[in-house]
C-alpha cells in the first residue's frame, strides 16, 4: 500500500519535472532565438497599416508575452526613410520613400528574469489617395467643393478632387473593349463585360493610372447608366465626351434633329481643292445648336439620374477634333499640311442638294460678315484687289460675279495657297483669320451654353486633341476662340519625337490662360500585336515595349516640368492613347493591353498560358513581347511623388 502511494508520488514528480524542463528550454530558446509563433523562423513577417508618402504615421507595436511594460529594441532590417521606433515601441515620422520594408524587432517584457523575443514587421508605403485618387498628402487650402475643379497653387495648375485634395491626371482614352478578340472576351469573361471593365480598373490603378478617359464606354463607369443604380465595383473618375458632330453627321434623330448636318468639304470642287479631305461642318446652322441640346438630353438619360450632380466626372469633352480635322492643325505641318478653314468656307458651294434646308450656312455667315465691315463691295474690292460686284448671288456658285458664288478660281487674290494664304492680300488675311475666330466661337459657344444650361459643377473641355498629325500647333484664332466661348481646359497633343518643345501646350496657354490635359501616344509596332504592320503615324515607334516605356518616362518629365512664360506650369496631366492595341484600320501598338487582352509587361503578352495578379489566363500570343508597363508604372509613381515632394516642401 505504502510502496504503491510512492511510486504515484514519484510518477508525479517525474511529470512536473518533464514539464518544469520543458517549459525552461522553451523560455531559454526565446531569449537566445527569439522564436516564437507568428514572429521569426518560417513565419511570415507581422503586418502593420500602411503608411503613406510624406504624410504622419503613428503607431504603437504591442506585445502579450511575460509581464508589461516592454521595451523594444531595432535588430535588423529597416524603417522607411523618414520614420523611427523609440523605445516604447511608438513606430512614427513621415515617410520619404515608397516601397515595402522589414525590419525585425526585440521586444524585451519587466518579468525576473527578463523574457525577451525578436518580432519581425513587414510596412508598406504607398500613395495615400482618396476615393476619386485626389492625393490625401495636398489638400486644398480651400474647401471641398463636392466636384473636381482647377486652382493654381505656387504657379501650378493643379485639378482638385471632389474631397479636395490635389490630383495629377493619368488618364486612359479609349479604354474600352472594342478591339479585342472576341473570342478572347468569352473564354476569359464569358462575354461579362463589367467584370472585364472590374479588371481592366485593376490594371489601370496597378499601373499608376487614375482616370477614364473619352471614348470609354456606360458600361464600367462608376455610376449607374441607362436607369441602373449602381456603377462598377471598381470606381475611377471618368471625362464624359459628348460626340455631336458624328451624332448629327450619321444618327441626327438620336438628337432630335430632322436631317444630317452638312459637310462644307462636300461642297468644294476638287479642282478647287485636292488633297486630303477631312470634315468640317457647318457650325452656323442651326443643326449645330440643336444637337448640342439633344446631346445634353441623351447624356441626361445615359447617366442615371443626369451627369450634373455626379462627383466621379472629371470633366466634359465638347467634342472629337478628328471631326474637327481643318482645325486641329496649322498649314505648316511638316507631316500634314491643315487648310486654313476660313478659305474653305470662302470656296465652298453656299448649296448642297440632298437636304431639305440646302443652305450652307458658313457660307453666308462669312460673306455677311464681309458686308457688315466693309458695308459696300467698292470698298472690299479695293481692300482684297478683288472685282466682285456684289455680296451675295450673282449669276450662280462658280460663274456668278458675287463673293457669294467664289469657288477659289479667282487665283488673282484667292490665291493657290490654302495652307499658308500665300499670294493673298494682307487685308483678304486677316479677314479669314477674323472669319476663322467668328466660326470657332459659333461652334464652342453653342456646347458651353448647352452644357451651361444643365450644368454648372462641372468643367468643360475643349475638343481633343488638338496639335493635328505631329502635334506642331493650333492656329492662335482657333485657341482664342475656345477660350473666349468659356471652356475651362484646352486639350492639346504632343509630339514625343521632339520631346523638347512643348511648346504647342505651352504656347496655348501663353495665348489664353487656360490650363492644358496633353493627349499622349507611343508605339512599338515591331514588338507587339501588329508587328506585321509599320503602324507610322508620323510619330515615333520604338524599337521594343523596353524602349517604349523608356520614352514613356523621360516624356512625361519633360510634360510635369513644362513651363509657360510667365514660369506658370500649366499641364494638368495626361490622356493616354489608349487602352488596347487599334483595329486593323490602323493597326498600331497604341496599347497597354494587346488586342488579346494581355499587358505588355513581359508576363501576360507571350505565348505561353499563365495567370495575373488577379488570377485571369493571360498568353496564347503569336511572340513573346516585351515589358513596357513597369516602367510605365514607376514613371506614373515618381510623377505622383514629385507633384507631393513639390507642394510638401
Amino acid at each position: 500500500m505504502q510502496s504503491c502511494s510512492f511510486h504515484k508520488r514519484f510518477l508525479i514528480f517525474v511529470l512536473v519535472l518533464i514539464s518544469f524542463l520543458i517549459s525552461f528550454a522553451t523560455a531559454s530558446n526565446m531569449t537566445a532565438a527569439g522564436a516564437s509563433p507568428g514572429t521569426t523562423g518560417n513565419n511570415p513577417p507581422a503586418g502593420l497599416p500602411d503608411g503613406y508618402f510624406k504624410q504622419v504615421y503613428s503607431i504603437t507595436l504591442q506585445s502579450s508575452f511575460g509581464t508589461p511594460p516592454y521595451s523594444y529594441a531595432l535588430l535588423s532590417g529597416g524603417l522607411p526613410p523618414g520614420v523611427n521606433m523609440n523605445g516604447a515601441g511608438v513606430v512614427s515620422g513621415k515617410p520619404v520613400d515608397t516601397g515595402a520594408y522589414e525590419f525585425q524587432v526585440q521586444v524585451t517584457d519587466s518579468s525576473k528574469p527578463k523574457l525577451r523575443r525578436n518580432v519581425a514587421y513587414r510596412m508598406n508605403v504607398g500613395i495615400g489617395i482618396d476615393m476619386y485618387g485626389g492625393f490625401t498628402a495636398l489638400p486644398s487650402p480651400k474647401h471641398p467643393s463636392g466636384f473636381f475643379h482647377m486652382e493654381k497653387q505656387a504657379g501650378r495648375w493643379t485639378m482638385v478632387s471632389p474631397l479636395g485634395n490635389a490630383f495629377y491626371v493619368r488618364s486612359v482614352f479609349n479604354a474600352n473593349e472594342g478591339f479585342i478578340e472576341a473570342g478572347v472576351l468569352k473564354d476569359r469573361y464569358n462575354n461579362d463585360m463589367e467584370l472585364w471593365a472590374a479588371h481592366r480598373g485593376q490594371r489601370m490603378l496597378s499601373w499608376g493610372f487614375n482616370a477614364l478617359g473619352e471614348y470609354t464606354a456606360y458600361r464600367g463607369l462608376p455610376v449607374g447608366t441607362w436607369g441602373g443604380k449602381s456603377g462598377n465595383a471598381v470606381k475611377l473618375p471618368f471625362i464624359l465626351l459628348f460626340t455631336v458632330s458624328s451624332d448629327l453627321l450619321y444618327h441626327p434623330k438620336d438628337l432630335g434633329v430632322a436631317e444630317p448636318i452638312k459637310d462644307i468639304m462636300k461642297g468644294i470642287p476638287t479642282s478647287t481643292y485636292n488633297d486630303y479631305r477631312g470634315i468640317l461642318l457647318d457650325f452656323f446652322d442651326p443643326k449645330w445648336q440643336q444637337g448640342y441640346v439633344g446631346e445634353v438630353a441623351q447624356q441626361n438619360k445615359a447617366i442615371t439620374g443626369g451627369f450634373a450632380g455626379v462627383p466621379w466626372i472629371i470633366g466634359i469633352t465638347t467634342e472629337d477634333a478628328d471631326y474637327l480635322w481643318a482645325l486641329k492643325g496649322t498649314g505648316n505641318n511638316p507631316n500634314s499640311p491643315y487648310p486654313h478653314p476660313a478659305w474653305l468656307v470662302a470656296v465652298a458651294n453656299f448649296q448642297q442638294s440632298g437636304y431639305q434646308d440646302t443652305q450652307v450656312y458658313s457660307k453666308y455667315a462669312w460673306v455677311s460678315y464681309l458686308q457688315s465691315k466693309y458695308t459696300g463691295i467698292a470698298a472690299l474690292n479695293a481692300a482684297w484687289g478683288s472685282t466682285y460686284t456684289s455680296f451675295g448671288d450673282q449669276g450662280g456658285y462658280g460663274t456668278g460675279t458675287g463673293v457669294l458664288d467664289e469657288d477659289g478660281r479667282h487665283t488673282k487674290w484667292m490665291g493657290k495657297d490654302p495652307y499658308m494664304l500665300t499670294g493673298e492680300t494682307s487685308a483678304l488675311k486677316a479677314d479669314m483669320d477674323a472669319f476663322l475666330y467668328q466660326y470657332v466661337y459659333q461652334m464652342e459657344s453653342a456646347a458651353v451654353k448647352a452644357i451651361r444650361s444643365s450644368d454648372s459643377n462641372h468643367l468643360i473641355f475643349g475638343p481633343s486633341a488638338l496639335g493635328g498629325v505631329g502635334d506642331t500647333g493650333v492656329r492662335p484664332q482657333v485657341l482664342k476662340a475656345l477660350a473666349d466661348a468659356g471652356l475651362d481646359v484646352l486639350a492639346i497633343g504632343y509630339d514625343p519625337l521632339n520631346p523638347q518643345n512643348v511648346s504647342t501646350a505651352t504656347g496655348a496657354y501663353d495665348m489664353t490662360g487656360k490650363p492644358v490635359l496633353v493627349w499622349y501616344g507611343v508605339t512599338a509596332n515591331k514588338d507587339s500585336y501588329w508587328y506585321k504592320y509599320s503602324g507610322n503615324y508620323h510619330g515615333p515607334d520604338y524599337a521594343t515595349q523596353e524602349v517604349r516605356g523608356q520614352h514613356y518616362a523621360s516624356d512625361q518629365t519633360v510634360l510635369y516640368g513644362a513651363k509657360a512664360t510667365n514660369g506658370d506650369h500649366p499641364i494638368l496631366g495626361i490622356d493616354f492613347w489608349s487602352l488596347t492595341d487599334s483595329g486593323l484600320g490602323e493597326a498600331t501598338n497604341w496599347g497597354l493591353l494587346s488586342d488579346r487582352d494581355n499587358a505588355y509587361n513581359g508576363k501576360e503578352a507571350i505565348s505561353a498560358p499563365g495567370k495575373d495578379p488577379w488570377g485571369f489566363p493571360t498568353g496564347g500570343e503569336d511572340r513573346n513581347y516585351g515589358n513596357s508597363i513597369d516602367t510605365i508604372t514607376r514613371a506614373n509613381i515618381n510623377i505622383a511623388r514629385q507633384f507631393i515632394v513639390e507642394k510638401t516642401q
